[in-house]
Formats: structure tokens, sequence, C-alpha cells
């Protein structure tokens, strides 16, 4: 059994790159920033999930956001296997994290049929990676996807303000999101890959706008319950 298992890490791009670079390589180090994120983004997406199953509501969450997390990640694993990646395989383990939330949300809300249709077809983006010679690009498309799935989840925030009920909205779900988009967008710097460099500040931004939005409507339903 352990014999199996080392032998897949020697496999990995990672080990490669420690045995041949040291520990303190770029790659090495990414993997390991990567892990750390994952950790981060996990607890975020947890949360969230959490705070669904806690108030058995979906109220002002997503579920195009939660079901492309889903759909997205699982993609990831592919995209891992297929470039050798544990750190890669490892981060696509976050889809099982949102699928804890989309069955919460499946739960309380359900879902409509054109997000069923919606989520069918994102789904497709699984066996796609597995198929599709240019990974690169597609991830590239995915990562786009993802971006605009993540607007309406913005929309719901500023839904949330203007009611003044946050909802079933967890904070710290946008803030873990919001340091591995830092984190990217640093890396993306660093080995100046442009994917990298547009993409996360566009979803820092989107992502600070959704807290305020979530801070500002705590603040309005706090002042209502005061004022009583």
């Amino acid at each position: 059994m352990f014999e199996w298992l080392i032998n897949i890490l020697k496999s990995t791009i990672e080990y490669r790159e420690f045995t041949t670079n040291g520990f303190f390589s770029l790659g090495v180090l990414t993997a390991l920033g990567t892990a750390f994120l994952t950790l981060l983004q996990g607890y975020g997406i947890f949360r969230q999930g959490s705070t669904i199953w806690r108030k058995r509501s979906v109220e002002n969450v997503s579920n195009m956001l939660i079901l492309s997390g889903v759909s997205y990640f699982f993609a990831f694993i592919a995209y891992g296997i297929s470039r050798e990646s544990i750190a890669a395989m490892f981060n696509g383990m976050l889809g099982f994290v949102f699928l804890y939330a989309a069955v919460g949300s499946w739960k309380f809300r359900g879902f409509r049929v054109w997000e069923w249709a919606y989520f069918i077809i994102f789904l497709l983006a699984i066996p796609a990676m597995i198929l599709i010679n240019d990974k690169e690009t597609f991830l590239f498309l995915l990562l786009i996807g993802l971006l605009l799935t993540a607007l309406p989840q913005t929309v719901e925030a500023y839904e949330a303000w203007k009611k003044g009920d946050p909802g079933a909205i967890e904070p710290r779900f946008f803030v873990t999101f919001m340091i591995a988009s830092a984190f990217w967008f640093g890396y993306g710097l660093a080995i100046g890959k442009l994917v990298f460099v547009i993409f996360n500040p566009i979803s820092f931004i989107n992502l600070s706008l959704a807290l305020r939005f979530w801070w500002l409507a705590k603040k309005k339903a706090e002042s209502r319950v005061s004022a009583i």
C-alpha cells in the first residue's frame, strides 16, 4: 500500500522538481502554497455549506456559483492527473466540499430546471478536460465561466443589503477566495502568466464587493434590532 503511494508521489511533477531543483524551487514552493490555499478555501466553502445546513436556508446564496464550483474543481482533478501534479489534484478535491454545499442548496431550496440544465452542461467539463488536448486554453475558458458565475453571488449580496438581511451568506467564503486570488495574482506576475494576472484582480474586486454588501446587510439588520 505505502509502496503504491510512494510510486505515485515519485511520478508527480512536484517530486521531480524537488529532486532536480531542491525544496526552495519555485515549483515546490508553489505546490506548498497551493496545498495551503486548498485547505484555506476548503474551510471557507465548508463554512458556507455549514451555514446553509444550520439555517436550513439558501437565502441570498447563488446556486450558480455553488454548482459551478462542483464542476470546475472536479474538472481540475482531471487537469491535475494529466499534468501529473499532486497539488492540482489536491486542489480539485474542493469539488467535494462544494458538493456538500450544493446538496444543502438542493435540499432547502431546490434547483430550477435551467439550473439543473446548467449543472449538467458544466459537468461535461470533466470528460472534456480528459479528452481535449489543449488543456491550458480549456482551463482558461473554465476560469472565465467560474468568474461569470461569481457575479450572481455579488448581485445576491447586493439584494441582501437592500433588504437588510444577510440571509445564509457566509463571509469567510469570500475572504478565503480573496486570499487565493491575491496569491495567484502574485504567482502570475512571478512567472509571467497573463491569465492569472488578468483573472485574479477581477475576481478579487468582485469578491470584495460581495463582502462589502454582506457587511452592509449585516449592519442594517443589526440597526433594526437595536431600534426595537
